[in-house]
């Protein structure tokens, strides 16, 4: 995290410390936030240019002119149940640290909101249940230096970690961060693996000890993202096609995982032509919906009866 946005989060809690509070001494202030009384008066006189009226007491410390408040969020009811409901899946599909700040950022909107709407966003939030068959939050996946990643790539910086692949080998990594995607049930980085020279896909949760390093890489464009989300390493892919009964188009296109080129109807169901550079892991997919769908590609059908046969197999 760049030291500008250190410091504008700091003083964005130190702002809330101060409306929860009659007064604060320097020294509570330095303390709670692990910095110098140098950086807290630092603080105090960038919330002071930004028009915030603080005063000050020799014998009692800082507080706010009575009767001000921070500026209420002008939101509305639908972009707060928006806003409920999308940390709401935070803290329903993702580590405990993440959870937790889903929670500060929710309790912070609380603070500041009119009270008319505080009932409003509590009644969503009570009611709004996410992931209901995970009762074990130990067992959801964690999501490893998430943050440190996530600063890399607004920097644009280079990072260094530790990552443990399927096999459970440890290696050291140098990569440039592209972007974060969420995979149906894991989160990866994407990014330029300079110890395979080739573009990779990392699990965050396999992540370790990430250290932002000097080195600075350029931006990627969205034609390029698109083809590293579908693994599309070469420029002239094979196209595979399949059909699928109209009735359960809708939910197959939403889970599915490949590059869809087109779409065609013919009678009662949708022909998609479609991209993907790992046929192994599209036709694992494809094995899970064959009540529905229906495989053109000759090639792909070969990879799913293997993938069947092996199956059957193992139940001898």
């Amino acid at each position: 995290m760049s030291d500008s946005i250190k410091s504008a989060d700091r003083r964005l809690k130190l702002l809330l410390m101060l409306q929860s509070s009659k007064q604060l001494s320097v020294n509570k202030i330095a303390d709670y936030f692990g910095v110098s009384r140098r950086t807290v008066f630092r603080d105090l006189r960038a919330l002071q240019d930004m028009e915030v009226p603080i005063m000050h007491d020799s014998v009692e410390g800082y507080s706010l002119m009575k009767g001000y408040k921070v500026p209420p969020l002008m939101f509305t009811e639908r972009e707060l149940a928006s806003i409920v409901l999308g940390l709401s899946f935070m803290k329903g599909q993702t580590d405990e640290s993440m959870r937790s700040d889903a929670d500060q950022v929710l309790l912070k909107i609380k603070n500041v909101i009119p009270s008319n709407l505080l009932t409003f966003i509590q009644s969503i939030e009570e009611n709004v249940i996410s992931s209901p068959y995970y009762s074990d939050l130990n067992s959801y996946s964690q999501l490893g230096d998430w943050f440190s990643i996530c600063s890399a790539i607004s920097e644009r910086s280079r990072i260094e970690f530790e990552y443990i692949d399927a096999q459970g080998e440890k290696t050291q990594r140098q990569i440039d961060p592209y972007f974060i995607v969420l995979y149906q049930d894991h989160w990866n980085v994407i990014g330029y693996d300079y110890s395979r020279n080739d573009r990779r896909n990392f699990k965050l949760e396999s992540i370790s000890n990430t250290n932002l390093l000097p080195n600075r890489f350029t931006s990627i464009t969205n034609e390029q993202k698109k083809r590293l989300i579908y693994n599309l390493k070469a420029e002239n892919q094979t196209t595979h096609t399949l059909s699928v009964k109209s009735e359960n188009i809708n939910s197959f296109l939403k889970v599915f995982p490949a590059l869809i080129l087109k779409k065609e109807v013919i009678n009662d169901k949708i022909k998609l032509s479609f991209s993907f550079d790992n046929i192994e892991f599209i036709a694992s997919f494809l094995v899970a919906h064959l009540n529905y769908i229906s495989i053109d590609s000759d090639d792909l059908k070969k990879e799913i009866k293997a993938q069947l046969q092996k199956r059957i197999s193992s139940l001898d």
